[in-house]
C-alpha cells in the first residue's frame, strides 16, 4: 500500500533508522514544523505621518520674501526709526522692547528658513507678527495720549501686508483671510497719524487697501490651502502606489523562492534520497543567485536560454537588432527559468517527442516559443499551486514589467509555450479616479485665480473706485471721470478671463491700452485743486493697482515695462518737452514697491506648483527594502534550518515531501499538521495534502476544525490519508479521507 519508493526507503535495511526518524527530538520537530515565511504576514505599507513637502517649500519661499522685505523696509526707514528710539516720552521703553522683539523675530525667521521645519515656522511666524503689532499699538496709544505719534512718520501701513502674509500661511482659512484683510485696512488708516476711522477719508483708504493687500493675501491663502490638499493627495497616492509596489515586490520574491526551491532544492533532495548525491551536499544548497548584476545583455540572454533546454531541441534564432541591448537581470532569469522548466517537463513526460525553441529579437521585443510534439495535457486540471507550471512558467514571469506568457496544450496535440518581453511596456501603479486627478490638477494650476478674478470681484473693485473718487471736485472734468470709469471697467473685465493660468495676450493688450489711456487722460486733466487725501492723483493710484493685477496674472515683465515706461515718458514730457503734468515721474516711480510682491508671490507659487512632489519623492527604499531584506533573510534561514536536519537518504525524501507541501499547499503549512504528517510518513503512511483554496484566506473556525480532525487521524497511523481544501464557494470547506 505504500508507494514503492517510499516503502523501499522507510522499510529499508535499517529499521532502527526509521524508528529514529519517528522518535525525532522535540526541538528538531518544532524546527521542522515551523511554517515558511509568507509575504502576507508582513503589514501593509504605511507612512506614519503625512509629509508636508509642498506646503513647507511654499512657506519657506514666502518667508524669504517677507524677510527680505522687512530688511529692505528697515533700511529705507532707518532714520525715522532712529528718531523714534530717541524720544524721551513715557513710551520710549515700550518702543525699545518692541525693537528688540522685532530684531529677535527676524532672527527666528532666518533660522526657520534654514531649518525648514514646521515647528520652527509655528514659532517664528506668529512671533514676527506679534513683534510688528507692537508698533501700531504704540502709535494708537500715543495718539490717544498726546494726539500725535512719531511712529506715524514710519507709515506702518506700507508693510502691514508682510506680517499678514506670515500669519495667513499658518491659518489658511477664509475667516482668517477676512480677519487679516480687516486688520491691514485698520493699520493703513493710521497713515494720517490720527486714530483709525476718525474721519470719512479713513474708509476710502481702508477700501483702497483691500484692492492691494486682498489679492496678495488671497493668493497666499489659496497657495497654502492648495499645497495642503496636494500633499494630502500625494500622500494617499503614495500609499496606494507603495502598497502596489510592495505587493508586486513581495510576490516577485516569494515566487522566486518557490521556483528556486522547486527547481533546485527538491531535485537535490530527490537525488540524495536515491543515493546519487552525497548527503553532505544538501545543507550546502544555495538557492540565491550569486551574481549581483542589474542587467543582462540580449546576447548573453540568448546564449543562456539556448543552454537551458535539452540537447535534442531544435533551436532557431532570429536576431535582427543590437545584441548588446540590456534587459533587467531578474526579468531575464525569470524567462530563462520558465523555458528551462518547459523543457524539463517535456523531457520528463514526452521523452520521444520532438522539441523546438524559437528566439526572436527585433530591438524592442524578445519573443521565445518552446513547443513539442508530445501527448500534451489539460491545463485546467493543473493545480494552481503546481510550482513548475503555475508559478515558474506562468505566474513568476508576469510579475515583471513587459512580460506576457501563453501556454496552450491539449491531449495528443503537443504543448506550445510562448513568452514575450516588450521593452516599451510598463506596469502602471494604481491611481485615483480620473475625476479626483482632474480636480487636483485644476486646483493646483489655477492657484486661486478662478476665485480671485471673478466678475463680482471686478465689480467690487469698480465700486471702490467710484466710491473713492466721487467726493472729489470734478468741476469741468466730469468727462474725465466718466471715461476713466470706463477704462477701469475695461481693464478689470480683461482680468476676468480664467481660461489660462497666465493672462492671455489679447486680454493683456486690452489692459495695457486701458491703463495707458487712464494715465494719459489723468495726466492732462487739470483739476481746479489737488484731490484730497491722494498724494499723487487718483488715476496713478488705480493704474498701479491694475499693473499689480497684471503682475499677479503672471505677466510681471509686461507690468514692469509698462510702469517704468510711464515714468520715462513722464520724465521726458516734463524735462524735455516742458509739459505740465499732474503726476511727476518720481511719484510714478514711488509706486513701484507695490509691484514687487505682486511679481514675486505668484511666480514663487507657480514655481512651487510646477515642482510638486511626485511619488518618487517618497523614498520607497526606506520603507520597502528593509522588509524585503528581512523576508529574504527569514526565508533563507528557514530553508537552511530544514536542510540542516537532512542526514540520510530517508530524511532527504521526507524533507522533499515536506517542502513540496509548503510550496503547493500554503494554507496547510501549519505546525501541528506538519509535525503529524512527518510522523505519519516516517511510520509508513502515505499522506497527500491538496490546497485548492489558496490564495483565498482560510476560514478560521472551519480551518482549525479540519486541522484538528486531520491531526487526530494521522495519530492513528493510517495507510493513506488525503486532505483537500476545496475552492472558495463550495458547500464544504474541505474533504478528509483516510483508511
Amino acid at each position: 500500500m505504500l508507494p514503492q519508493k517510499i516503502g523501499a526507503l522507510i522499510r529499508g535495511p535499517s529499521l532502527e533508522k526509521t524508528n529514529r526518524i519517528s522518535r525525532m527530538k522535540d526541538s528538531d520537530l518544532v524546527q521542522l514544523a515551523r511554517p515558511a515565511p509568507r509575504s502576507h504576514h508582513y503589514s501593509d505599507f504605511f507612512i506614519p505621518q503625512q509629509p508636508r513637502i509642498t506646503e513647507l517649500k511654499l512657506i519657506r519661499y514666502i518667508t524669504i520674501i517677507c524677510l527680505v522685505s522687512y530688511c529692505g523696509y528697515l533700511a529705507m526707514k532707518s532714520s525715522l526709526i532712529y528718531s523714534c528710539l530717541s524720544t524721551n516720552d513715557s513710551y520710549g521703553g515700550w518702543i525699545m522692547v518692541a525693537m528688540v522683539m522685532f530684531a529677535g523675530s527676524l532672527v527666528l525667521l532666518a533660522i526657520a528658513i534654514m531649518m525648514n521645519k514646521r515647528v520652527l515656522y509655528l514659532l517664528a511666524l506668529p512671533s514676527s507678527a506679534l513683534a510688528y503689532a507692537q508698533f501700531p499699538m504704540i502709535q494708537i496709544a500715543q495718539l490717544a495720549h498726546y494726539g500725535h505719534s512719531a511712529i506715524g512718520d514710519i507709515l506702518l501701513g506700507d508693510f502691514v501686508g508682510i506680517p499678514a502674509c506670515l500669519l495667513m500661511m499658518l491659518f489658511p482659512h477664509w475667516w482668517w483671510f477676512v480677519t487679516m484683510l480687516m486688520t491691514t485696512s485698520m493699520v493703513v488708516t493710521l497713515h494720517d497719524n490720527q486714530l483709525p476711522f476718525w474721519h470719512i477719508g479713513d474708509f476710502d483708504a481702508a477700501l483702497y487697501s483691500t484692492l492691494i493687500s486682498g489679492p496678495v493675501l488671497f493668493m497666499v491663502y489659496s497657495g497654502i490651502h492648495t499645497s495642503r490638499q496636494t500633499d494630502a493627495a500625494i500622500f494617499q497616492s503614495a500609499q496606494a502606489n507603495m502598497t502596489f509596489l510592495r505587493s508586486q515586490s513581495f510576490s516577485e520574491l516569494e515566487n522566486y523562492f518557490t521556483s528556486r526551491i522547486h527547481d533546485k532544492v527538491l531535485p537535490t533532495l530527490n537525488s540524495a534520497a536515491a543515493g546519487l548525491t552525497p548527503i553532505t551536499d544538501v545543507p550546502r544548497i544555495n538557492i540565491m543567485d550569486v551574481t549581483q548584476a542589474d542587467t543582462m545583455s540580449v546576447g548573453n540572454f540568448i546564449t543562456t536560454l539556448r543552454d537551458s533546454v535539452a540537447e535534442s531541441t531544435k533551436i532557431t534564432i532570429q536576431a535582427v537588432a543590437d545584441l548588446t541591448t540590456s534587459l533587467p537581470f531578474k526579468t531575464a532569469m525569470a524567462l530563462i527559468d520558465a523555458v528551462a522548466e518547459a523543457s524539463h517537463n517535456s523531457v520528463q513526460h514526452a521523452p520521444q517527442a520532438t522539441r523546438e525553441l524559437t528566439i526572436s529579437w527585433n530591438g524592442t521585443v524578445i519573443n521565445v516559443v518552446f513547443q513539442d510534439s508530445g501527448p500534451g495535457f489539460c491545463i485546467e486540471k493543473v493545480s494552481h499551486n503546481h510550482a513548475g507550471v503555475k508559478i515558474t512558467m506562468l505566474k513568476r514571469p508576469q510579475i515583471y514589467n513587459g512580460v506576457s506568457v501563453s501556454l496552450t496544450s491539449d491531449p495528443e496535440q503537443g504543448t506550445r509555450y510562448e513568452i514575450t518581453w516588450n521593452a516599451m511596456d510598463t506596469v502602471a501603479a494604481p491611481e485615483g479616479s480620473k475625476e479626483q486627478q482632474n480636480m487636483l490638477l485644476y486646483q493646483v494650476q489655477k492657484l486661486g485665480f478662478d476665485r480671485l478674478f471673478r466678475p463680482w470681484v471686478a465689480a467690487y473693485a469698480l465700486a471702490i473706485f467710484t466710491f473713492d473718487v466721487m467726493p472729489y471736485d470734478h468741476t469741468g472734468q466730469w468727462h474725465v471721470l466718466i471715461i476713466s470709469m470706463g477704462l477701469v471697467a475695461g481693464a478689470l473685465w480683461s482680468l476676468t478671463d480664467r481660461s489660462q493660468l497666465r493672462l492671455p495676450w489679447r486680454n493683456t493688450i486690452i489692459l495695457i491700452v486701458c491703463v495707458s489711456a487712464l494715465m494719459t487722460i489723468g495726466q492732462f486733466s487739470h483739476y481746479p485743486q489737488p484731490p484730497q487725501l491722494q498724494r499723487y492723483g487718483w488715476f496713478v493710484s488705480y493704474s498701479v493697482v491694475l499693473a499689480m493685477y497684471l503682475a499677479l496674472r503672471l505677466r510681471p515683465g509686461v507690468a514692469w515695462a509698462m510702469w517704468v515706461g510711464f515714468a520715462v515718458i513722464t520724465y521726458v514730457a516734463e524735462s524735455w518737452l516742458g509739459l505740465d503734468l499732474l503726476a511727476s515721474a518720481s511719484s510714478i516711480i514711488a509706486c513701484i514697491p507695490l509691484l514687487i510682491p505682486a511679481t514675486i508671490v505668484p511666480l514663487q507659487l507657480n514655481w512651487v506648483v510646477k515642482s510638486l512632489p511626485t511619488l518618487q519623492r517618497v523614498d520607497s527604499n526606506a520603507y520597502l527594502e528593509p522588509d524585503l531584506q528581512r523576508y529574504t533573510s527569514e526565508m533563507t534561514k528557514w530553508l537552511h534550518s530544514l536542510l540542516q536536519l537532512v542526514d540520510d537518504p530517508t530524511v532527504a525524501k521526507l524533507m522533499e515531501l515536506r517542502l513540496r507541501d509548503a510550496i503547493r499547499s500554503p494554507l496547510l503549512d501549519v505546525p501541528e499538521l506538519t509535525a503529524a504528517v512527518w510522523r505519519a510518513r516516517a511510520a509508513g503512511s502515505r499522506v497527500t495534502l491538496i490546497d485548492d483554496r489558496s490564495p483565498t484566506c482560510a476560514d478560521p473556525e472551519e480551518h482549525s476544525k479540519i486541522i484538528a480532525n486531520t491531526t487526530d487521524a494521522l495519530a492513528k497511523n493510517p495507510h493513506t490519508l488525503t486532505l483537500r481544501l476545496l475552492p472558495a464557494g463550495r458547500d464544504r470547506y474541505a474533504s478528509l479521507r483516510w483508511n
